[in-house]
Formats: C-alpha cells, structure tokens, sequence
C-alpha cells in the first residue's frame, strides 16, 4: 500500500509552532541581557564530543533536539553579536535582519530565477544600493555570499573584458597593494591565472597603494611584455582600515585603459555618510564595487554586493550558450517577468538574500543606519584619542575608517617581550570572557587590533576594554 503521508512536515503543527514561540521567548531573553553576558569562551571538550557525533539513522522529537541546541551550541557563539566584541570585522546582526532570515527560509526561495516577489525585492535592494553609492542607473548588481564571491566575479568578469577589449593580450597583470585582502589572490590563482599576476604595490605611510610605484610597475610590465587589465582598489584593507585614493587611482586606470575595482567589503558602507562621500569622490569612476552588508550595515550572514558599472560586461561574462531550455524565461507563467540573474554571476542557485537587507532598511531608514555608522566611526576617533593620552599605549597605525591598532608598552621592555605581552593580554582578556580584541602585526610589532563594527558598541564598553587592557598589562608585567 502507498504511504501518502510520507513527509518532513511537523508531526505535530501545534507542539512545534510551541517550541518555535519558545525558541523566540529564548532568543529575544538573551539578546536582552547581553552586557553582562560573556563576549566568547572556549567549548569544553565535552561540548566538542557531543558535536560529534555519528549520523543518525532514527529521529529524535524536536523538543530535544532543542534541548540539545541549549546545550550544545546556544552558549558557544562567536561573540560579534556582544557589544564588546572587537576582533574580526564581523557585525553585529540585528533582530529585524534575522526574523528577514526566518521568513525567507520559510518560502525557500530561489531568487535567480522565475517571477515571484524575491526577484523583485533583490532588483529593489540594488536600486537602492545605486541610489546610496550615487552609481549610473543602467550600472547592475548582483547579491552574493560576501565580498570573497564578489571580488571573484569582479575579477572573472574584467578578464573578460580585457581579452576582448585589447588587441595584443600578453601575460595579464593586476595591480592591489601588499596591504589586499587573501580573497584577492586566491581568486587569481582558483581562476586558472599564475599567482605572478597578482602584483602586489608598497603602500606609503598612510598603508595606502604608491601612486607612483603603481606606475612604475605598469609601465614596467609594459615594456616588458605583460598586459595590464586590473587595478583593484581597498576601501578600508582589514589590518589598518585603509584606504586607497580612487581619484588617484581612476586616472591611472584611465590612462593605461585598465579596469578599475574597488574592494570595499569593509569600508565602502560608511560612504552613506556626507563626510566620507565627499572624501572618497565620483564611485562612478570605477568599473565596479565590492561590498559587505555584514560589517558595518549590520545585517546578519551571509551578504555581498557587486556592482558593474556596464551591465553588459557581467551578460557577456556569464551568459553561455548552453542554458538549459526550461529555464530560458518567456513572456508570462512563472518563467516570465524580469531577466534571470544567473546570467549575472557563477551560482545559479541563490537563497532570498534581499529580504533582510529590505527589512532591516524599511524598518530603520538610511538616515538612522548613516547615523549608526558615523558612531562607530566617531567611537574609533574616541579610542584614539584615549590612547593618545594614555603613557602606558601606543598608537601603531592611523585611524582611517573604525579599526585602531595600538599596544601596551612598558618602559624596560624589549620589542620582543611587548610582543609577547601583547599577545598575553588579548588572549587573558579572550579566556575570561570580557570582550574579544584581536591580535595582529604592524611593521613586525605584534598589536592589539580593536575594530569597532557592532551597532550594539557604546563608549562605556571601549572604556571598559581599554581599562582592562592597562590593568592586566601592568599585572603581567610586573
């Protein structure tokens, strides 16, 4: 006999919807009280066991599974959800961003293809993105898991356009400075190009790319019978918060007729504010942008943005010849309405990244979020500032966008042994759980590396970190 029942719907509609409600009351409980939550701490090994497991052949009730969750996984989260979390540039997500998640799971869309209403809120969500980075109307854009997928689209798509655009194609050449993100070269060498085309530019003593070292290598590549195609631009690099002169930058692309990136995973989200518009200029100059909705607009994971000046570069980059016939779009059913995405990037399976970005922007508006991100800009100056007038700190990189390094110093000490101490104190500060700043190098010193990304952040909590820093500092020292 068929079992026509046969199903993963709930065996119980009303138990279930009781634990979904429970979950909910969990959530928003914790979230309430997180100050005085722990910021991280390790997972017993006994955690660690339970997480491995064997895979289970018979089903367990959702209430344990649960219970389980409580146990198991609920008090061991990374910590950039808590205010004093500082380390990665990781933001802090927000509720109205995850219930965006939730209800986007729920109808388990595909937002590549066919015409419902995902596909239309993610063609919203990149309007307003070309409204807010003042980009051309006919310029496309596309969501991605992250600024790593991004960067890799961007760079497969000006390979194409240089092999088509430039007659003589020799060994192709792109140009970052030392202080690009890992993404930029793992694109390069997972695209097939030899690690050697990655050229890799000093930066000055602002950690911004040499104009004139750029140059120099352009002009040499050149001569020497390589084919320059690619200058990728930091908004903001992650070890200082750096960030690269476009308008320098887009003449030089302009004059030896090279695509012009920018990497703006971290940084680009502040331009919303008037102060860091005015300083970045024309975004238009670029052939396209880069950018995360999980750092500093505080969305929850997993979002990325590219954006390409012509629309046509991405079409032409990822269109073929061999779409299969039933997912060629028509006039009216569910395979009409506006043009696949797929054609725009490598995945043709996307889930509805769109609408926790719409949600969140609908429910707070782009003045208040402006406002948010110029406070974690105003709280990095705060902190650099502290550090300033503190003897027992020391600035170690300029303070651009929100990321300020710095280090714990102590007169009779070595560069060897305050690398050691510096490394002590974030790792005591970690274990104990009172926050999580990151350790990092700077010109060969090992520093204490705070980027402030969390929407949750207040003052009080920068001032508590840097006075704990000083306390264990001075108890280890001694």
């Amino acid at each position: 006999m068929i079992n026509d029942k046969l199903d993963l719907n709930p065996k119980d509609w009303i138990k279930t919807k009781e634990i979904a409600h429970q979950m909910i009351e969990d959530t928003f409980e914790f979230f309430q009280s997180i100050d005085v939550k722990p910021c991280w701490k390790p997972l017993p090994i006994s955690v660690k066991n339970n997480l491995n497991e064997k895979l289970p052949l018979d089903g367990t009730p959702l209430s344990t599974v649960y219970s389980e969750y409580k146990k198991n996984i609920f008090p061991y989260y990374q910590g950039n959800i808590h205010p004093q979390y500082f380390a990665w540039i990781q933001g802090g997500g927000n509720i109205t961003s995850a219930l965006g998640d939730f209800l986007s799971s729920i109808f388990n869309s595909n937002s590549s293809i066919g015409d419902h209403a995902a596909r239309y809120v993610e063609k919203q969500v990149i309007g307003w993105c070309k409204e807010m980075f003042q980009l051309p109307i006919n310029s496309e854009g596309i969501l991605l898991t992250g600024s790593s997928m991004a960067n890799l689209t961007a760079i497969v798509t000006a390979k194409n356009w240089a092999t088509k655009s430039k007659m003589d194609i020799g060994n192709l050449s792109i140009y970052s400075s030392v202080e690009t993100h890992s993404c930029i070269a793992k694109a390069v060498k997972n695209i097939g190009l030899p690690q050697k085309t990655l050229r890799l530019i000093r930066v000055n003593n602002e950690f911004e790319i040499s104009a004139e070292a750029l140059i120099e290598e352009i002009e040499m590549d050149i001569e020497n019978g390589f084919t320059p195609f690619m200058i990728i631009a930091n908004i903001g690099t992650a070890n200082t918060g750096a960030i690269d002169s476009i308008k320098r930058l887009s003449k030089i692309s302009k004059k030896y007729k090279l695509w012009l990136h920018i990497d703006g995973a971290y940084g680009l989200p502040a331009y919303i504010t008037k102060e860091f518009a005015n300083e970045l200029g024309n975004l238009s100059k670029a052939d396209s942008i880069a950018f995360d909705f999980h750092k500093l607009f505080n969305i929850n994971y997993d979002v990325g943005c590219l954006i390409v000046k012509n629309k046509n570069n991405l079409k032409e980059t990822f269109t073929t010849n061999e779409a299969a016939h039933y997912l060629v779009n028509g006039n009216e059913g569910i395979a009409g309405g506006i043009e696949t995405t797929d054609n725009l990037g490598f995945e043709l399976s996307r889930s509805f990244k769109a609408l926790k970005i719409w949600m969140t922007i609908k429910e707070f508006g782009m003045t208040q979020i402006s406002e948010v991100i110029r406070d974690k800009l105003s709280q990095a100056k705060y902190l650099e500032n502290y550090i300033s007038n503190e003897p027992s700190l020391q600035l170690m990189s300029p303070v651009k966008l929100s990321i300020v390094n710095f280090r714990f110093i102590k007169k009779g000490l070595t560069n060897v042994q305050l690398n050691e101490l510096n490394k002590k104190i974030v790792i005591t500060i970690q274990l104990e759980g009172f926050g999580v700043p990151a350790i990092s190098e700077i010109n060969k010193l090992i520093v204490i590396r705070v980027c402030i990304a969390n929407h949750r952040t207040e003052y009080k909590h920068i001032d508590a970190l840097v006075k704990k820093i000083i306390t264990i500092g001075n108890k280890l020292a001694n």
